[in-house]
């Protein structure tokens, strides 16, 4: 005769482990999203934390885009800008004009090189056109990289007046 009641334990304690594998396939399909979601919202937030940028100073300039002979002149506006801590990718500009109208520059219309860390340099902000008429503080707010190359643009300085 055979000893089926030790053959039963086994059959069971099996079909115990398959369950709570299964279930934990199950369970990991829904929480799957959500923790990778987290773990991206974590990396944008830390990129900005290790990235000082310092908004020295701004100026109000006229930029000639004619020639010599016949000038076109551009208001712009020059920003001093010194990278304390960290890698910048870019910088975005607030523009706050005395009309009380607030403007916000994208990248793509800043003109320099961001300078690297421990350097300053000076950005220029290419109004043209659709330009703040006439700016009164100017705050920045650095745009970094992740590792997965996404932009992020990190929280604004505090703001400068405009000379």
């Amino acid at each position: 005769m055979t000893n089926r009641k030790g053959m039963s334990d086994v059959v069971t304690t099996v079909l115990v482990i398959l369950l709570v594998v299964v279930a934990i396939g199950i369970i990991w399909v829904f929480v799957q999203k959500p923790v990778q979601k987290a773990g991206t919202q974590v990396e944008k937030a830390t990129a900005c934390a290790g990235v000082e940028l310092q908004l020295l100073s701004c100026q109000k300039v006229k930029t000639n885009t004619g020639t010599v002979a016949n000038p076109a002149l551009r208001d712009d506006i020059n920003a001093s800008v010194k990278v304390a801590q960290g890698s910048v990718f870019a910088v975005q500009f607030i523009v706050d004009q005395s009309s009380g109208t607030t403007k916000v520059y994208e990248a793509d219309k800043v003109t320099g090189t961001v300078p690297t860390t421990l350097n300053r340099d000076t950005l220029t902000i290419i109004k043209g056109k659709d330009g703040a008429t006439d700016p009164v503080k100017i705050s920045a707010m650095p745009v970094v990289k992740t590792n997965d190359g996404t932009e992020v643009v990190c929280a604004e300085l505090a703001k400068v007046t405009c000379s």
